[in-house]
């Protein structure tokens, strides 16, 4: 039996954003996944899913093995990769998905930033948030998220 509510869907929205988050962080790092160091953290995984497919406890099991210190970065790939396969929770979306109009927004918020003229860049923030883009700035640069 489910308990629908709009907080539980409000919190399922942000978990996803932040699985989606760490997923493209770890793709982006330049490194191979590595199955055999998750090899125990995609056991438990699957086992939630075969267990009359308890995707509750699966993502309980991911978002624990998430953790930092319990696996290296390339294992903690693997893992997400595999709750993709399994779960198509669309976690590697890359930014080849924004419309033609939302990418020329974003770069426009990039040179923006570049150029340090931020009250541009926040008049560029607000219109990509209006349009469900949230754009989050990092040692690493800008990258955008779905709202």
């Amino acid at each position: 039996q489910l308990d629908f509510g709009w907080e539980a869907l409000e919190a399922a929205k942000s978990a996803r954003r932040r699985l989606r988050d760490r997923a493209r962080e770890l793709a982006s790092g330049g490194f191979a996944a590595d199955a055999a160091g998750a090899a125990g953290a995609l056991g438990e995984f699957q086992g939630a899913l075969a267990e009359d497919l308890n995707a509750p406890e699966a993502i309980a099991s991911l978002w624990d093995s998430l953790r930092p210190g319990v696996l290296a970065p390339p294992a903690h790939l693997a893992l997400l990769q595999s709750a993709e396969r399994a779960l198509a929770l669309g976690l590697f979306d890359g930014e080849r998905d924004l419309s033609p109009e939302l990418q020329t927004l974003f770069d426009a918020y990039r040179a923006a930033r570049a150029r340090k003229d931020f009250a541009a860049s926040d008049v560029l923030r607000k219109s990509l948030a209006e349009r469900g883009i949230v754009v989050k700035d990092g040692s690493t640069g800008s990258r955008w998220s779905r709202v």
